[in-house]
């Protein structure tokens, strides 16, 4: 049920996919309500959830329906663009990027007052390296670093089961204030983005670990083959010797440059800045 609150109230309709999109435009429907702008904000799309099994066949129906409606459609990456214009003929320059947003961290102390530490934040699955982050924590315990990790996921019991005993590591489960989470991370000096390059879907995503880590003032060691490469963030192969020689280095030397200044802090705010314009302008549809 749509709350009274929202009768005769002229609104902006944003959808993080086709579903919540639809449902959200019916429910407004129902009620006085001027939708000023629908807005379809396609975070997690990718070629590969078009499949060819029933599921895949709705959700790319779904799309195709928001699409058609909608006055801004967004994805997450330039990548994302393109695949959509190739599944549902909708030309580059209709289509915005709006990647993800990071964290917002109001005090960040100096990179150099922090202790000799590195942070995983991010699922603790398969596909997002929790193999590779068990091997990176057990030698990076070795060489006397500490190691904190906050997430969730398959493999969670896993996860806790291969680093009980290894020593210098900690496991804080999921943390849910973002308050705290950067609290977390502004007492770190590297932030690990471990992903497995062999899943297809990430080369449509956007890594919002990896800016997370940058507002907080956090260097970053990422295995994400899109990722960009700079004396910020270290794009390393995949696997477990490479990335504890760049956390190393990044410990030892420090970022070259300063990540709270990241270009991918100021690229999320244009985008957003621009999203924002749009849903200024006149509607074309109306409700």
């Amino acid at each position: 049920m749509v709350e009274a609150k929202f009768r005769n109230r002229e609104l902006i309709l944003v959808g993080c996919d086709p579903v919540a999109f639809l449902i959200g435009n019916a429910a407004f429907k129902l009620t006085s309500s001027f939708i000023k702008k629908k807005v379809l904000w396609l975070v997690d799309f990718s070629e590969q959830r078009l499949g060819k099994h029933l599921e895949g066949f709705l959700y790319s129906r779904l799309i195709g329906e928001a699409i058609m409606i909608a006055d801004i459609i967004a994805v997450i990456s330039e990548f994302a663009v393109s695949a959509l214009g190739k599944t549902y003929q909708v030309s580059k320059s209709e289509v915005m990027v709006l990647s993800n947003l990071p964290l917002s961290v109001t005090d960040s102390p100096p990179w150099a007052l922090r202790p000799n530490r590195v942070a995983y934040v991010g699922g603790l699955s398969r596909h997002q390296g929790v193999e590779l982050l068990v091997e990176v924590c057990e030698r990076l315990s070795l060489k006397g670093v500490e190691i904190v990790v906050a997430g969730d996921g398959k493999e969670r019991g896993w996860f806790e089961r291969q680093i009980r005993g290894v020593p210098r590591v900690k496991y804080c489960g999921v943390i849910e204030s973002t308050t705290e989470l950067a609290g977390m991370l502004t007492g770190v000096r590297v932030g690990l983005a471990l992903y497995d390059p062999g899943y297809a879907m990430y080369k449509y995503g956007d890594s919002l670990k990896v800016k997370d880590y940058l507002s907080a003032g956090v260097p970053v060691v990422s295995t994400l083959p899109t990722s960009r490469s700079d004396g910020v963030i270290r794009k390393v192969t995949y696997k477990s010797e490479a990335v504890t020689m760049a956390t190393i280095a990044l410990l030892s030397d420090g970022p070259n440059g300063e990540p709270g200044s990241h270009p991918l802090l100021a690229d999320a705010e244009t985008q957003l800045r621009h999203l924002l314009a749009a849903c200024s302008e006149p509607s074309e549809t109306g409700a």
